[in-house]
C-alpha cells in the first residue's frame, strides 16, 4: 500500500479522548511538514512579502492533558486497527503534559 502524500503545513488534531495506561486522557497530535516551496530555497522561486510565517495555536491547556509531536496516520489507529494508541504515541514525542 502506498503511503499518502502529506501536504505542506501543520497537521493538528482537536483534543481526542484516548485511554492510556488505563486512564482516559484528552490528547492532541501535531506534525509540521515543509516543502521546497516554503524552504530557504523558495526565494529562488518567488518572493512574496505578503505571506508571513505560518502560525498555529496549541489547544487550550484546560481542554487537553498532553500534546504529542510526530508523523501520525489516524486511519491506522481508528479505522484499520493496524496500530494501537500506545504504539502510535511511542513513535511520537511528548512535547507538553499537564
Amino acid at each position: 500500500m502506498k503511503k499518502p502524500l502529506r501536504t505542506a503545513g501543520t497537521h493538528m488534531t482537536h483534543p481526542m479522548k484516548v485511554e492510556l495506561d488505563g486512564e482516559m486522557k484528552n490528547i492532541s497530535l501535531i506534525y509540521y511538514v515543509e516543502t521546497m516551496a516554503n524552504s530557504p530555497t523558495s526565494n529562488f522561486l518567488r518572493e512574496d512579502e505578503r505571506i508571513g510565517p505560518e502560525r498555529f495555536d496549541l489547544p487550550d491547556s484546560k481542554s487537553v492533558d498532553a500534546v504529542y509531536y510526530g508523523q501520525f496516520d489516524l486511519e491506522k489507529v481508528i479505522i484499520t486497527k493496524e496500530q494501537t494508541w500506545d504504539e502510535l504515541l511511542q513513535e511520537m514525542t511528548l512535547i507538553w503534559e499537564r
